[in-house]
C-alpha cells in the first residue's frame, strides 16, 4: 500500500488526495521496516483485514470509470474483486 500510494502520489497528485482515506496517513505514512506488528493474533487479523480493505478500495478507485486511469477491463481483477467483497462482507 505504502509503495502503491507514494507513486500515485507523484503521478496524481490531485486524484489521490480525493480518494485517499484519512487513517492512510497513520497507517502507511512511515516504512513497513519501521513497524511492529500487534502481538496479538486477534489484533493481527484484524490489522490484515484493514488493509486488505484498503487495498480493495484503492483498487476500486483506480479502476472505477470516473479514474483518470485508462486501464483496461480486466475480467480477472473485477472477478477477484467481487470475491474478494464477498468474503470481507461474510467475514463481519
Amino acid at each position: 500500500m505504502r509503495s502503491a500510494l507514494d507513486s500515485l502520489a507523484v503521478a496524481v497528485p490531485e486524484w489521490l488526495t480525493a480518494h485517499i482515506q484519512p487513517d492512510w496517513f497513520d497507517r502507511y505514512g512511515r516504512r513497513v521496516e519501521n513497524y511492529r506488528l500487534p502481538k496479538l493474533d486477534s489484533e493481527r487479523e484484524a490489522l490484515g483485514s484493514t488493509i486488505g480493505a484498503d487495498g480493495l478500495a484503492l483498487l476500486e478507485a483506480i479502476y472505477a470509470p470516473t479514474s483518470p486511469f485508462s486501464l483496461p477491463n480486466n475480467k480477472v481483477f473485477n472477478w477477484s474483486m467481487d470475491e474478494y467483497a464477498a468474503l470481507y462482507n461474510d467475514s463481519k
